[in-house]
């Protein structure tokens, strides 16, 4: 291999899938809404939902959640989470 052709090779830009674009949709909400609040939190379930919520959130506001004041861990027998509901 030549050099212009290692050059190449070591600046190549890696392809996108199609699953990037929807990840930095999803990004630039989270940071909107964040930069919106006063005081944004982030309700954590332990769920597939949740788990990919809060590594986005943890993409979104890197190097540190400094806009995410709160991370808040939730569960489905919660009192809090059921008196929630039942005023909807």
């Amino acid at each position: 291999m030549n050099l212009a052709a290692e050059a190449r090779a070591l600046t190549r830009v890696p392809e996108r899938s199609h699953l990037d674009w929807p990840e930095s949709e999803a990004i630039h909400i989270l940071r909107e809404v964040a930069g919106e609040c006063s005081n944004p939190a982030l309700l954590f379930s332990g769920g597939k939902d949740s788990a990919v919520v809060l590594r986005l959130a943890e993409k979104a506001f890197r190097p540190a959640c400094a806009r995410l004041s709160r991370i808040l861990p939730v569960s489905w027998a919660s009192k809090g989470r059921a008196a929630f509901q039942s005023r909807r």
